[in-house]
């Protein structure tokens, strides 16, 4: 039995390709060869879905002349996580930034921008927030940032995103 292990960034889709799957257990007589596959897909696409595993895959045989052939080996269960056929998905780090009027305070409610970058059915994914806040109220402080917020669902989960590191080059406040 070969052994499916994915890992990819959240990007919205079920779909795996290319190097976010590793296949394991692929030998001959204690030679390794490889395999290629197409059409793999995971039970889930969120991050937060537990025990997610590869629903579909289509093994073909190796491309690069190590001589594996998918009809020698066997697929685990498609139809449950299991040690054989995992699915890790990590949250997709968010872009972030903020334009603020003076007003004496560092309370960013209204003015940040969240920009995920995930696009389905061709609308980008939208995130809300609370607790935002500026590093500095001050209009000629140079370098402010925004210095704590957290995210909230909107048209996407929250759980599928994470926060960059909160700095002026990550969180520009303007």
């Amino acid at each position: 039995t070969i052994n499916l292990v994915a890992n990819k960034t959240y990007d919205g889709t079920t779909n795996i390709s290319g190097s976010q799957l590793t296949l394991t257990g692929v030998t001959v007589n204690g030679t390794v060869q490889t395999l290629s596959y197409s059409g793999a897909i995971a039970n889930s696409s969120n991050v937060s879905t537990a025990n997610k595993y590869l629903t579909t895959i289509t093994l073909l045989n190796a491309t690069d002349g190590s001589g594996g052939l998918a009809s020698n080996y066997i697929l685990p269960s498609l139809s449950v996580a299991n040690a054989n056929n995992a699915v890790t998905i990590n949250p997709k780090t968010v872009a972030l930034s903020a334009s603020m009027t003076y007003s004496g305070d560092i309370n960013l409610s209204g003015a940040v921008r969240i920009t995920t970058g995930v696009v389905i059915n061709g609308l980008e994914q939208t995130l809300t927030y609370t607790g935002a806040l500026a590093s500095d109220a001050n209009v000629l402080t140079s370098n402010k940032f925004i210095s704590a917020l957290t995210l909230a669902n909107g048209s996407g989960y929250a759980s599928n995103y994470r926060l960059p590191t909160l700095n002026v080059a990550n969180a520009p406040v303007t």
